[in-house]
């Protein structure tokens, strides 16, 4: 940016109070967000999708449980109102608004706030175009923040459909857990992709058709490192829900945040390999490179060593002594190509048996 140029009104201010809510400068989707209210319970389950913020309910006094699900961060009095309503920590909300945070755990009162990416949403090689996800439990409702309206938690919705799920038959903290470890599934179709794309690199790279591999492999590398910066304190955040003693989240639960922290271990390990797997990858390629151009070069030295000797023969007769008897020869033009011929040829054959020059492999 221009330093003459204006800052723009939805960047945090300089010197701004904390607390003081302010959308982020770049947005993944700057339409209206979409606001689905599910309300659940053992016997019951509802969805709606509300149009505004004053139709969002309050914390259910019924004995029901709350999911408030947002995808979208343009209304910012949106926000604002679900602090008052749900006794959010404004610190707390005006992290969830942010697009730089890392992800973390922090338990504000009454509230756990969880802030999670989604992998398969945004720019995956910018560490800004990954979606945040924020996600706040209270006593009986949970609130969930997206950065765009997409399906990140499609398959949790569907389970929660179910009338035997265990999720309407417990508290919110396990479609806390739910929740979560869809985030941390989604990694997992990710580093397919990356370990796929690494292959083909692989096998390109051992053949003979290799082109753009730099960038490729410099795409590759760039995403697994990306990956393994937001992996490593989702995983801090959820070790912590499983060691302390987190509001809300029951003894049986907590053993699912257990199985969750493995699970990016897992993904933690896999990247590892990725990592050593691209570097690998990019060793072979430039040792092949190397090979072949040693090789061109070696080809090169053996076509300079034939011809040397031809460019001798044909310099001496080049000259412009008067006595040289060879130059008044009736034949000695043929007689010199003969010679010159006789020479190639015959160092052609000497290299070839050397194994010095090989014309059966294109370099």
């Amino acid at each position: 940016m221009n330093p003459s140029s204006p800052v723009p009104a939805t960047t945090h201010d300089i010197g701004s109070a904390p607390g003081d809510l302010r959308l982020p400068a770049v947005l993944l989707y700057d339409g209206p967000p979409r606001i689905r209210v599910f309300r659940y319970s053992k016997e019951q389950y509802t969805v709606e999708t509300v149009a505004s913020a004053n139709d969002i309910p309050g914390p259910p006094t019924d004995g029901s449980m709350l999911w408030i699900c947002i995808e979208g961060l343009a209304d910012l009095e949106l926000f604002r109102r679900l602090m008052t309503q749900f006794a959010i920590d404004a610190l707390a909300m005006e992290d969830a608004l942010s697009r730089r945070h890392r992800p973390k755990l922090e338990v504000h009162g009454d509230v756990t706030h969880f802030i999670g990416v989604d992998p398969m949403t945004g720019n995956l090689l910018r560490r800004d175009g990954m979606e945040r996800v924020s996600l706040f439990l209270g006593k009986s409702w949970v609130l969930s923040i997206e950065d765009e309206i997409g399906d990140t938690f499609d398959a949790v919705i569907k389970r929660l459909e179910r009338r035997e799920s265990r999720l309407r038959k417990n508290k919110p903290d396990l479609l806390f857990h739910a929740l979560i470890d869809a985030l941390v599934d989604r990694f997992f179709p990710v580093m397919d992709r990356i370990s796929r794309g690494l292959d083909r690199i692989d096998r390109e790279v051992s053949g003979t058709t290799a082109k753009g591999v730099e960038r490729r492999l410099h795409r590759a590398r760039k995403k697994v490192f990306q990956l393994r910066g937001v992996v490593w304190p989702m995983k801090e955040a959820v070790g912590n829900l499983v060691a302390d003693d987190t509001a809300h989240i029951s003894d049986s639960t907590r053993r699912y945040f257990r199985d969750a922290s493995d699970h990016l271990l897992q993904i933690i390990e896999q990247l590892d390999s990725l990592r050593e797997m691209a570097a690998s990858v990019r060793d072979v390629h430039y040792s092949q490179m190397n090979a072949r151009m040693n090789e061109i070069m070696r080809n090169l030295a053996v076509l300079s060593a034939v011809f040397m000797p031809m460019t001798f023969v044909v310099g001496v007769y080049g000259m412009n002594f008067d006595t040289m008897p060879e130059l008044r020869w009736e034949n000695g033009y043929y007689i010199c190509l003969a010679v010159i011929a006789a020479i190639g040829i015959g160092f052609w054959f000497w290299f070839k048996r050397k194994k010095w020059i090989d014309v059966t492999e294109t370099p």
